[in-house]
């Protein structure tokens, strides 16, 4: 990435949690909230702000038009969850459980994915900027004309991943893993792989690779 990461602004004393605020507030400012289960009625639309979430499990939530600033998910499960039309701004997800969680057609900045499991994710149609995912398993998720600005990948799982329509100039895929993605092959431009990979790309194209006599 050409530009640092901006990392969350959270100060260092967090009101307790209350167990009420998801049916009473829309929005919650500097919070911690620990070794919680979440099972609630979709809400149109909630606001994070300098929020901590830790060993946090939500089941089967939908909270489509979330907006999260200065945010910290650790070692949370958001398995299945409905985030999409989300505004995510200045956060990290740390150690935690995105199988197919739906971050579709979403704005995403300065936010870090680390040691995440994001199998089967939903990330399409959504605008990334200065966002990295690190070490996370991102098998069979879905990047579908999403645009990926100053942003990486770096030691992810990407087999069966889908990049259809999606512009790779910056993406290093050589440090990532996969036998198999979509792309769309007119879209790789100046996109980084392996020769391997690249030997894909091409039989792809439909040409026919000859070993040098």
């Amino acid at each position: 990435m050409s530009k640092k990461m901006q990392t969350p602004k959270i100060p260092a004393q967090l009101e307790a949690y209350d167990p009420n605020w998801l049916s009473e507030e829309i929005y919650l400012r500097e919070v911690l909230i620990e070794d919680r289960e979440f099972n609630v009625d979709p809400m149109e639309r909630i606001v994070l702000d300098q929020v901590i979430l830790r060993n946090v499990n939500f089941v089967t939530l939908a909270f489509p038009n979330i907006e999260l600033t200065d945010v910290i998910f650790e070692k949370c499960n958001l398995s299945n969850v409905v985030f999409n039309s989300a505004v995510i701004h200045r956060c990290q997800f740390i150690d935690c459980k995105l199988t197919g969680a739906d971050l579709s057609d979403s704005l995403i900045h300065n936010t870090l994915f680390q040691n995440c499991l994001m199998t089967m994710s939903s990330l399409g149609f959504s605008k990334f900027k200065n966002v990295e995912w690190l070490d996370c398993a991102l098998l069979n998720a879905d990047f579908y004309e999403c645009e990926l600005k100053q942003s990486a990948l770096k030691n992810c799982q990407l087999n069966e991943a889908n990049f259809s329509n999606v512009a790779m100039e910056s993406i290093d895929l050589s440090i990532n893993h996969f036998e198999g993605i979509t792309v769309s092959l007119d879209k790789l431009r100046g996109c980084r792989a392996t020769s391997e990979q690249a030997l894909s790309f091409a039989r792809a194209l439909g040409i026919t690779i000859t070993e040098d006599e």
